[in-house]
């Protein structure tokens, strides 16, 4: 095999196939070696080889003292939202939370996030050390879910 820039990536000359052994360098190479075979004429047949998922997917309800709790909270209520708010923001940032916001049911509101970790006992202590569940205000449910498919807002 002839090695590329990248040491995870390479081409097969006999069989002209690609393989790309880490997703981060994925959509850079298919552009290079995509338009490499492009000028040589030959098919660009790529295969790729995923690692096993090393990471869970868990539903994370945040449930509210009230039904009304959105539009009647305390100023120190409030404050502990703000520090929940930065709590999620920096999971997000992690990589751990991939979606979250609140979720406005006829039946009150409720916050909703979709989590990725290693087992379910970290998505628990992710669930415990919310500022707001800590703080007494708010609970949560963590239960275990398969993604089928993701689709990110661009």
């Amino acid at each position: 095999m002839k090695e590329l820039d990248k040491p995870d990536i390479y081409v097969d000359s006999k069989s002209r196939t690609t393989r790309i052994e880490e997703k981060s360098n994925v959509p850079k190479a298919i552009t290079k070696i995509s338009s490499l075979f492009a000028r040589k004429g030959w098919d660009a047949g790529l295969q790729y080889h995923v690692p096993p998922m090393d990471k869970q997917h868990y539903y994370f309800a945040l449930i509210p003292p009230r039904p009304s709790f959105p539009q009647d909270m305390t100023s120190e209520e409030r404050a502990l939202m703000d520090k929940h708010s930065v709590y999620f923001r920096q999971h997000f940032n992690l990589g751990k939370l991939l979606l979250y916001g609140p979720v406005m049911a006829p039946d009150g509101a409720f916050g909703l996030g979709i989590l990725e970790f290693a087992d379910e006992a970290e998505a628990r202590r992710f669930g415990e050390n919310d500022p707001s569940v800590r703080g007494g205000l708010n609970r949560f449910e963590v239960y275990p879910m398969q993604v089928a498919a993701a689709c990110a807002k661009s």
